[in-house]
């Protein structure tokens, strides 16, 4: 469709007339749910972050099991997180926790929101929760490493912190918040950092570089983490980046045999 395309160009703007008209006039096309996910995203990419959001909400209230759903909550968080408002962000903790049926991205979401607004017994519980009902989830082996490199009531990690997008999306990280993050960490371990509160920074770190597809950093440091880490669980979590870095590294080239002339 015409909305589609434009919010698939970035022009917002000119998305969300044809958006709105589609989705008033068609209450029942088998295509309205995309059609309302769209126009929250395009009126959101527009600048109108309270309409937008509004309409990402209805979206999954109406679509919970939707394919879209997950990036829907999410974009959700984000905007939020920008804009700061705390009670906003209570009332989408609520959200997310009363979600049914509970799914990893949402209870994901759940801590990272509780993160924000400096709840570690929330976040400590979503989270909990996520690792209980979805163990071999991806975003169960993240909220592991957020608890442990951004803990919320570390003051050295407040920069860190707003680099939530860098380490709350799944593996589509964008190469920019991959790249605030890297600086984010760096800072938190510079000098007079301590030896926990380094290796987190350089867990951070190294899952910033493997997310940029720089390897052999990111393989130096989580091997770091690794030797120097005083949690087991962090260590054990850097040990098993490093394997699959290491799978994930190119081969590389053999040389041709030449024969002898």
């Amino acid at each position: 469709t015409l909305g589609r395309s434009l919010v698939e160009l970035a022009r917002y703007r000119e998305a969300v007339p044809p958006l709105e008209r589609f989705v008033a006039q068609y209450p029942r096309h088998a295509r309205r749910a995309d059609g309302r996910y769209l126009l929250g995203r395009a009126r959101l990419g527009a600048g109108d972050a309270t309409a937008g959001v509004a309409d990402l909400r209805a979206f999954v209230a109406a679509n919970p099991t939707h394919e879209l759903a997950p990036a829907a909550r999410r974009t959700i968080v984000e905007a939020l997180l920008e804009r700061g408002d705390k009670r906003e962000l209570a009332a989408e903790y609520r959200t997310l926790v009363a979600a049914r049926p509970e799914t990893p991205e949402g209870l994901y979401e759940a801590g990272a929101v509780a993160a924000a607004l400096g709840q570690e017994t929330r976040r400590d519980a979503a989270w909990s929760r996520l690792r209980q009902k979805f163990p071999g989830h991806e975003l169960a082996r993240r909220a592991v490493l957020r608890s442990r490199v951004m803990p919320v009531d570390d003051p050295a990690h407040v920069g860190v912190v707003s680099a939530h997008a860098a380490l709350g999306k799944e593996a589509e990280l964008a190469l920019q918040h991959s790249t605030a993050a890297l600086k984010a960490f760096e800072a938190v371990a510079g000098a007079g950092a301590g030896r926990e509160v380094r290796s987190r920074a350089l867990a951070g770190r190294a899952l910033a570089h493997e997310q940029l597809g720089q390897w052999p950093e990111a393989l130096r440091l989580y091997q770091e983490v690794v030797a120097a880490s005083p949690d087991g669980e962090l260590r054990q979590w850097a040990q098993d980046r490093a394997l699959a870095v290491k799978a994930r590294r190119p081969a590389p080239q053999k040389r041709p045999l030449t024969r002898p002339l």
